[in-house]
């Protein structure tokens, strides 16, 4: 932080961490009210990963209301935030699953955490899902996809379950039938960080704020990093992050 506004007791110098547009140089105007002080026990790689994944993965677990035993099926989990959904659900006893496109499958290693389910053919992809379930079924979805794989994801949710969309990888509505949300009973709700925040108390900001800090001190959530590049080589830090990504995010350093 170069300058601080008055009345803020933190000093310029201080390590912060920030979430907003046109972070990608060397300076940035922010509220001070979305500065987040990072301590010394949290490394750059970890801090600057902090305001995104870590908070979306912890409130759309929390929003979902699982319990041991349950089952969670997800359509991104190699993605970043996936990975950090699943370590905090296998923390709670959750099992997971995930469903993936096969001509989008991953180079990461799989997560032996995740039973893997491939979503074409459908019918086989649903049939795979009701084994793993069990008699207790598909407690909860969360989908980042959309399009078929999403409808696919809803469809596996049982009877009174949840899922909660959060991404748009595919770029596709995803179909709903009405049938699903009247006679199944299922809940279909959409999740954006900053409105989710804003609708949030400070103290509940705080709150989670410090939870996440000690889940990155303490190793309990990955945040792997897949390259640096200065930011006088934004050129090829941009085609890398548009690259596969899949072992981590790419940082620009100073």
């Amino acid at each position: 932080m170069d300058k601080a506004a008055p009345g803020i007791q933190m000093e310029p110098g201080s390590r912060v961490a920030v979430s907003a547009d046109g972070t990608w140089q060397e300076y940035v105007n922010v509220p001070v009210t979305d500065i987040i002080e990072i301590p010394d026990s949290l490394p750059d790689d970890l801090a600057c990963q902090m305001t995104v994944n870590p908070l979306t993965a912890n409130l759309l677990l929390d929003d979902l209301g699982l319990t041991a035993g349950d089952v969670l099926l997800q359509t991104a989990a190699a993605s970043a935030v996936g990975k950090m959904i699943t370590a905090l659900a296998r923390q709670r006893g959750i099992r997971c699953a995930g469903l993936v496109r096969r001509h989008h499958r991953s180079s990461s290693p799989p997560d032996d955490d995740v039973r893997e389910i491939v979503a074409d053919p459908p019918q086989r992809a649903r049939e795979q899902m009701e084994r793993f379930a069990g008699d207790c079924g598909v407690a909860a979805a969360l989908d980042a996809v959309g399009g078929v794989t999403g409808r696919l994801a809803l469809n596996c949710v049982r009877d009174g379950g949840r899922m909660t969309v959060y991404g748009m990888l595919s770029g596709s509505p995803i179909p709903v039938s009405p049938d699903a949300l009247v006679f199944r009973g299922i809940t279909l709700a959409g999740f954006w960080l900053p409105q989710r925040l804003k609708a949030m108390s400070p103290a509940a900001v705080d709150d989670l704020i410090r939870t996440v800090t000690g889940q990155l001190t303490r190793r309990e959530l990955a945040a792997p990093v897949a390259g640096r590049h200065g930011l006088d080589d934004i050129k090829a830090a941009v085609q890398h992050s548009e690259a596969d990504t899949s072992r981590g995010k790419v940082l620009l350093v100073s």
